[in-house]
């Protein structure tokens, strides 16, 4: 917990002028979002992704991006912040974990750029400094949510 405190306060100092930018007009979704005409209700990572760490202290280390959901949580006018359900991890030198996901573009298929931080509206995040490979890009999978049908009670017979 202590290493994971220490390693948001080191990153979210190390990017402010990032943070200001992604601040700027992003807010709450109140639908499914649309990309590329398309209704997107959570993206599923099928296997892991490397990245540099965000500029400041950490811009020589590294952080796994584990496989799992990443689901929809707010958006600005150009993409749609998902955010991951399992913390990333960092690596090379560093320990600990910190929350992130994917801003992926509205009207640019492919581009998708890491975050790190809580993208929910009115928490800082901080976009990655260039946008995911083609390679890495092609392990995120459309999902669907399962919908479960309320099941009709049995009736019971009067006595």
């Amino acid at each position: 917990m202590k290493n994971r405190l220490l390693l948001s306060l080191l990153v979210a100092a190390g990017t402010l002028a990032s943070t200001a930018d992604a601040e700027s007009n992003r807010g709450p979704l109140s639908a499914p979002p649309r990309i590329l005409g398309r209704e997107i209700e959570r993206f599923v990572m099928t296997d892991y992704i490397t990245l540099a760490g965000p500029s400041g202290i950490f811009a020589r280390g590294m952080f796994v991006i584990p496989a799992g959901q990443f689901v929809p949580v707010s958006e600005d006018a150009g993409g749609v912040y998902f955010q991951a359900t399992n913390a990333f991890q960092a690596r090379g030198g560093y320990s600990g974990s910190m929350d992130g996901g994917l801003y992926v573009s509205k009207t640019t298929a492919g581009e998708v750029t890491a975050y790190f931080g809580n993208a929910r509206a009115g928490q800082n995040v901080n976009l990655s400094n260039r946008p995911l490979s083609r390679d890495d890009v092609k392990k995120l999978k459309i999902g669907k949510a399962e919908r479960v049908e309320k099941a009709e009670k049995p009736r019971t017979k009067k006595k």
